[in-house]
C-alpha cells in the first residue's frame, strides 16, 4: 500500500495525517471530530479548549467500545448458532400455539354469537308469549267481567222468580178464599 498525506483542519487547527488510508476517509474522520468537538462545546460552554478536546476524546472512545462491545455480542450471538436455533424453534412453538389458541378463539367466538342468536330467539319468544299473556288477562278480565254481569242478572231473574213464586202462592191463596173452598170442607 502507498502511503498518503492527508491535510485535515480540526477545530481550526491545521494538521498533516500521514498513513495507508485515502483521502476521502481521513477527511470523513475530521469532519466528524469537528462534530465531536461541536457538540460537546455547544453543552459545555464553561469547559476550556483542552477540557472539550479531552472530553471529546472521552465520548469518542465511549462510543467505539459500546461498538465494539454490540459487535462482540452480535458475533457471539452469530456464534452460537446452537442458541439461535432453539430461540427459532421456541419461536416457531409459540406461533403454533398462538395459531392454536386463535381457533380455540374463533371456535369459542363462534359459539357465543350462537348463543346469542338463541338468547335473541329466547328473547322474542318470551316477549311474545308475554304480549299473548297480556291479550289472555285482557280476555279473562273482560270475561270475568261479563260472568259478574250474568252472575248478577241471574241473581236478579232468582229474586223475580222468588217474588212472582211468592205472588203466586198470595194469588193462589187468595183464590181459594174466593172460591170459597175452604169452607166446604
Amino acid at each position: 500500500m502507498t502511503t498518503t498525506r492527508v491535510q485535515v483542519e480540526i477545530a481550526g487547527m491545521t494538521f498533516h495525517v500521514i498513513g495507508e488510508d485515502d483521502e476521502t476517509y481521513v477527511k470523513a474522520l475530521a469532519d466528524e471530530a469537528n462534530e465531536c468537538i461541536q457538540e460537546v462545546e455547544s453543552h459545555n460552554y464553561r469547559l476550556n479548549d483542552v477540557q472539550v478536546y479531552i472530553l471529546s476524546l472521552l465520548n469518542a472512545l465511549d462510543e467505539k467500545n459500546k461498538q465494539a462491545r454490540a459487535q462482540e455480542a452480535a458475533d457471539a450471538l452469530a456464534g452460537d448458532s446452537q442458541g439461535v436455533k432453539e430461540k427459532l424453534e421456541e419461536i416457531d412453538a409459540l406461533n403454533k400455539r398462538l395459531k392454536e389458541n386463535s381457533k380455540t378463539l374463533e371456535a369459542k367466538d363462534k359459539k357465543i354469537q350462537e348463543l346469542d342468536a338463541r338468547f335473541k330467539e329466547s328473547d322474542d319468544e318470551k316477549k311474545k308469549l308475554e304480549r299473548e299473556k297480556a291479550a289472555l288477562s285482557e280476555e279473562k278480565a273482560a270475561a270475568e267481567a261479563q260472568l259478574k254481569a250474568r252472575d248478577e242478572k241471574i241473581r236478579e231473574l232468582e229474586e223475580k222468580n222468588y217474588e212472582t213464586q211468592m205472588r203466586l202462592v198470595d194469588l193462589n191463596k187468595e183464590i181459594y178464599v174466593l172460591r170459597g173452598d175452604h169452607e166446604q170442607e
